[in-house]
């Protein structure tokens, strides 16, 4: 290699680590939110579909007619509490739903399937 890009190398380096960089010794985000864990929480989840690992989930009655589609698991328990008076915990209702998708038996009358 050339001189010129060891030359070039070197000084790329030093700017961004150590002292050199311009945020070195910056903690007053982490500050923050150490002292405000919901505003940490709000701004550090991605919550519901911009969760990268969400997936739709389509709601079947025992019979296998098809009752509705969800973006995400989330928006079928909200709906599976407020319309059918499943429980107000929703992650008892989340994870009711996992053990049936995993297992393939129903959950309170209801069959998952995810897409």
């Amino acid at each position: 290699m050339g001189e010129g890009y060891e030359e070039w190398l070197e000084k790329g380096t030093v700017k961004k680590f150590g002292s050199s960089n311009p945020n070195y010794n910056n903690h007053v985000l982490k500050l923050k939110y150490k002292e405000n864990p919901e505003l940490s929480l709000e701004k550090q989840s991605r919550k519901g579909s911009q969760n990268g690992m969400a997936t739709k989930i389509q709601l079947y009655d025992k019979d296998m007619n098809f009752i509705k589609e969800f973006d995400y698991i989330g928006l079928c328990c909200e709906y599976l509490h407020k319309n059918y008076g499943f429980l107000s915990n929703l992650e008892a209702i989340r994870l009711g739903i996992r053990r049936s998708i995993k297992n393939n038996v129903p959950y309170k009358g209801f069959k998952f399937i995810k897409l």
